[in-house]
C-alpha cells in the first residue's frame, strides 16, 4: 500500500502536539486545535483500509483495520494528504490499535482547555 507499513505509520501525542504519519503522509497539529474526539467505526473495507478523502467534507482517513478508529476533529483545518496546504482538513479518522485510549488522551486535553 503506496510504502505503508508499522515502521512508518503512527499517532503520536504529547501535550503540545498531535502528530499522525501515514507512509508518505503527515497532518501535525497542536492540541488546542482538537475541538472533538470519538471512538467510531465498525467500517467496511473500502471506506477504511489505505489514505481516504471524503468528498463531502475533505476529512482523511488513514486506515488499516474495519474494527474501529478514533474520529478527531479539529478547530481550523489542517494540511494532512497533499504538501501545498491548497487542501485542508477538517478531521481525521485513524485506525489505532487501541482507539478508545487515543480519544480519553485527546479528550483530556480538551477539558484541560475549557475554564
Amino acid at each position: 500500500m503506496l510504502g505503508v507499513w508499522s515502521a512508518r505509520s503512527g499517532v503520536w501525542v504529547d501535550d503540545d502536539v498531535l502528530d499522525i504519519t501515514y507512509g508518505p503522509w503527515r497532518l501535525k497539529t497542536p492540541m488546542d486545535n482538537i475541538a472533538y474526539a470519538d471512538v467510531d467505526g465498525p467500517y467496511s473495507a473500502w471506506r477504511a483500509i489505505g489514505a481516504r478523502l471524503s468528498l463531502v467534507d475533505r476529512g482523511l482517513t488513514f486506515g488499516s483495520s474495519t474494527k474501529a478508529g478514533a474520529c478527531i476533529r479539529f478547530h481550523h483545518p489542517v494540511r494532512g494528504i497533499e504538501p501545498t496546504g491548497l487542501l485542508l482538513h477538517p478531521s481525521v479518522t485513524v485506525t489505532v490499535e487501541q482507539p478508545h485510549l487515543l480519544v480519553r488522551r485527546l479528550r483530556h486535553a480538551i477539558d484541560l482547555r475549557r475554564p
